[in-house]
């Protein structure tokens, strides 16, 4: 990994994150915090537009240092997602780190006014990265100031980093060399056990939130089997669905490599998907392509519908199938922290 900060004792890493959100991404910023202060560094989260800082419930068993105030500094290091590019533009003298948890919210927070609501998510919902003619035409309206040719020669961005495989192709294709890997990692709820098989009932989840008009045609076609909606739930009431559940379904798009398959698959669930976003790639959603991954159109929902009632029925030895991407989710951890400290060491 090539060292992107000048780092010392008295350095100062800001994380930016926005105020009162509860998510898989919100709380990987709250991860990365944790880590750099477990390991002797000095990094702090900033909640954005926050009168007053103050941790969520979620996120107090990280070791967390908050601060009401960024120091703009050249010693010091700024952490911002995509979805702050524009307070780059504020930052004169530090260091920073963009952090690309979501392809989609980068084009979601500049671009969204250029193109209808409807265009925007009928084509990011059903159709998978390769989309030429909307990248080519998001890229060409980008706000100069916010452009992706313009962030490339922006001497206080050190490094790009990626949480996805989707992430480090878009970046690459679109010129921006100075990259390299952060991923992630699931909270520590999620874990494995054999123990889990026996809890299951012929069960399939979905995530209302993401490609809806798609699986309800697959709803619609199979009305004989139990569908369950992750929706309006606590997160201990959607690990115990997770844990009742045989398959969980996803043909919504994967801005990112996307927690809610891998809790599943920690959960002990099957998973079937389409292949849009980072579902596309092999390094994103390690499960195997030929058996659980279809093209989101018409004509594959007869074959989508029998596989899932094939999983329901031989689940015990379906479940067997998806084993190297628990064992791959396991070591994220581990591999996220050594990535980290890599980042951010002396």
């Amino acid at each position: 990994m090539q060292k992107c900060f000048d780092i010392s004792k008295d350095t100062k890493i800001f994380i930016l994150a926005p105020v009162g959100v509860v998510t898989g991404g919100v709380e990987l910023l709250h991860q990365l915090c944790d880590v750099l202060n477990k390991n002797g560094k000095n990094a702090f989260i900033f909640y954005v537009g926050a009168e007053k800082q103050e941790i969520p419930l979620e996120y107090q068993k990280y070791n967390i240092q908050l601060i009401d105030h960024i120091e703009d500094d050249e010693k010091n290091i700024f952490v911002l997602s995509e979805i702050y590019i524009r307070e780059l533009y504020r930052i004169k003298k530090s260091q920073v780190l963009i952090w690309w948890l979501s392809v989609d919210n980068y084009f979601y927070h500049f671009q969204g006014s250029l193109i209808d609501d409807f265009k925007f998510k009928s084509i990011f919902g059903f159709k998978r990265f390769g989309r030429e003619n909307l990248n080519r035409l998001l890229l060409k309206k980008q706000p100069k100031k916010y452009s992706l040719r313009k962030l490339s020669k922006n001497k206080n961005v050190r490094c790009n980093a990626f949480q996805s495989a989707y992430a480090e192709y878009f970046l690459k294709r679109n010129g921006i060399t100075n990259t390299v890997r952060l991923s992630d990692y699931l909270n520590d709820d999620y874990i494995f056990n054999s123990e889990i098989v026996a809890l299951k009932d012929n069960i399939i989840i979905y995530n209302p939130k993401k490609g809806l008009k798609f699986t309800k045609k697959l709803i619609s076609k199979s009305s004989d089997l139990k569908w369950i909606p992750i929706e309006n739930m606590t997160r201990q009431q959607v690990k115990e669905t997770m844990l009742r559940a045989k398959l969980y379904v996803d043909f919504g798009y994967h801005p990112g490599k996307d927690r809610m398959p891998r809790e599943a698959a920690m959960c002990g669930c099957c998973i079937i998907t389409g292949k849009q976003g980072a579902a596309g790639f092999s390094d994103d959603l390690s499960i195997d392509e030929t058996k659980y991954k279809f093209n989101q159109s018409e004509k594959d929902i007869p074959t989508i519908i029998e596989k899932i009632r094939e999983v329901l029925k031989n689940y015990d030895n379906e479940i067997q199938n998806y084993s190297s991407y628990r064992k791959r989710i396991s070591e994220e951890k581990l591999q996220f922290e050594n990535d980290a400290l890599k980042l951010f060491e002396v």
